[in-house]
């Protein structure tokens, strides 16, 4: 299973497990780009507060989906390993995947 296995099939099932706001989160990392995206503001874009986002985002890292960067605040942007795995269209397969 995920992160051990890096296939499609069980990234796929990674995702199916994860819960509906952190399915968003992912959603909102994917579109982001390379860069990434800072804590304030996804936790802005999630409507959560921004220790939430941050607990969320440690969650999400150990599952090997997101990296954290600690930069000049704390910075999130999908996990190397998924987009091996999904390619250039990281972002749009996330957004329809986890609709």
């Amino acid at each position: 299973m995920w992160p051990h296995e890096k296939s499609l099939d069980a990234l796929k099932r990674k995702l199916d497990r994860i819960s509906e706001t952190n399915a968003n989160i992912i959603k909102i990392i994917g579109k982001s780009g390379r860069f990434g995206i800072y804590v304030n503001d996804l936790a802005t874009k999630t409507k959560q507060p921004r220790d939430a986002v941050v607990y969320r985002l440690k969650e999400l890292e150990k599952d090997g989906l997101v990296e954290v960067l600690p930069q000049t605040d704390i910075n999130a942007r999908l996990n190397e390993n998924v987009l091996k795995v999904l390619g250039a269209n990281a972002g749009d397969f996330l957004a329809s995947y986890l609709k």
